[in-house]
């Protein structure tokens, strides 16, 4: 393919995608551009881009990390939409299909991680309306955490040990309680069951079969944090939690989806058995957490990532 060719097609998908890229009027320009400089042109356009004004808030400040490149849900959307049926864009659909997705199973795995994410912010907001039903069951604002909460629309004790002295009944989730209320809401079927067993490859291959139907798809051990440093994580990666030398059970578990703020966080529900204080308090429940937070828990992270071919 001509390098002036090349740089056409280039400026073309650019236009399409509605970044922010001018077409250089000077010819001599354009034939002098790099082949390999393709890829972090387009990077650096998508990375500019900015999310439209819509309605729908919480899609604004959304965000997918695709392969390296971060691009904002309303951006990545009007380019999946431009070009599903685009025939003008196969001759570089070979080169550019690493940064954006193009097939069935790649279109369902975004759809998939955009959902999760407006689920993850609003289980995480703060408008929910509670009134205080006595004394050990106080007045709420936002989903808080539970021992074993599957379900935080009804008060729970929040810990079903005969000799915790927590007395306190909220609406709340444990942790793997709030993952699974994430599949949930996407309208993935995920069976009730600790961190331990949510964590492993079969039980997250068995819940997604029935999304992803015949496009293939796979769920990956990664390994633990030496071979995953927190830059490498991305949008969709489960994060499970072990005790340093016992890799053997999993202690907590969250989610790797962006904020409100258009950050990657780790999403989880933060608490534990008799933790009445912080249960109960902002720091407890459903939260947001910067990546410092997995390297600070005195515990090994391990990641679980959804894959497509």
């Amino acid at each position: 393919m001509k390098k002036t060719t090349l740089f056409l097609y280039v400026n073309f998908a650019l236009l399409c995608f509605t970044a922010c890229v001018q077409r250089s009027s000077n010819s001599a320009n354009q034939s002098q551009i790099k082949r390999e400089d393709g890829d972090s042109v387009l990077i650096k356009a998508l990375d500019s881009l900015k999310p439209a004004q819509l309605k729908d808030t919480v899609v604004n400040t959304l965000a997918l990390k695709i392969r390296g490149a971060t691009i904002d849900v309303n951006s990545y959307l009007a380019i999946r939409n431009l070009t599903s049926n685009e025939q003008a864009i196969s001759p570089i659909e070979e080169k550019y299909r690493h940064i954006l997705p193009f097939t069935n199973g790649e279109k369902k795995q975004s759809d998939l991680f955009i959902g999760l994410g407006k689920k993850a912010n609003f289980l995480n907001g703060k408008e929910f309306k509670w009134p205080s039903e006595g004394p050990n069951a106080p007045a709420q604002n936002r989903v808080l955490y539970v021992y074993g909460g599957k379900d935080f629309s009804i008060r729970e004790p929040t810990a079903d040990h005969k000799a915790d002295t927590c007395h306190l009944l909220l609406h709340g989730l444990d942790c793997s309680g709030f993952v699974r209320e994430l599949f949930v809401l996407q309208g993935i079927r995920m069976d009730e069951e600790k961190a331990d067993i949510m964590r492993t490859r079969d039980f997250l291959i068995k819940a997604l079969k029935p999304y992803f139907g015949l496009d293939e798809f796979d769920v990956q051990d990664k390994g633990d944090s030496q071979v995953n440093p927190v830059s490498t994580l991305l949008t969709g990666d489960i994060i499970y939690f072990t005790k340093k030398g016992d890799p053997s059970y999993a202690w907590h578990i969250g989610i790797v989806l962006t904020n409100m703020d258009g950050n990657e966080t780790f999403f989880h529900s933060s608490g534990w058995e008799n933790g009445c204080k912080h249960n109960s308090s902002v720091k407890g429940g459903v939260t947001d957490a910067k990546f410092d937070y997995l390297v600070n828990t005195g515990y090994v992270y391990h990641v679980m990532r959804i894959s497509v071919p």
